[in-house]
Formats: C-alpha cells, structure tokens, sequence
C-alpha cells in the first residue's frame, strides 16, 4: 500500500486515503472505526477542503492500526473482475 496516501482534514478532523493511479478514495470513519469509499472523486473533493498530507504512520496512529488495507484490496478486484482479468 505504499502509493496511498493520507489526507487530514484540518477544519473537520477526517481522515482520508487517496490512490492516484486507481482513483481509490476512501473516508476513515472513527465513531464506527471504519472506513468508507467515496462517491466522488479526489479531485472534485480535495478543492472543497483543507487537507494536510499526513504520513501512513501518522494515519496508522490516528485509526489505531486501522488502514484501509481490505477496502483497497476488495477495490483492485473490482477492477480487475471489471476488466476480465
């Protein structure tokens, strides 16, 4: 998961992770500590917030070990299985 980035939200305290290449984007959820994929894009969202790259240790530490490691894996097959792969 080294392509993933990770985005704080400075106004609202969210967590976000992006994939450029894939366009995986998803929101950490604390109250239910899960994590969610968008509806939109990174790019139609990233312009409506205020958003500091944080390092995946430092996401790590803020989910309590929760990454989005599942979400992303269950993303690439999705598209691989789109794709006949």
């Amino acid at each position: 998961m080294e392509s993933l980035r990770y985005y704080l939200d400075l106004k609202n305290d969210i967590l976000f992770a992006y994939e450029e290449a894939t366009e995986f984007f998803v929101s950490y959820h604390s109250n239910a500590n899960v994590w969610v994929i968008s509806n939109i894009s990174f790019m139609q969202f990233r312009h409506d917030y205020e958003l500091k790259e944080i390092s995946a240790a430092e996401a790590l530490e803020k989910t309590k070990g929760a990454l989005p490691d599942e979400e992303y894996k269950a993303y690439i097959d999705t598209l691989r299985y789109n794709r006949g792969e």
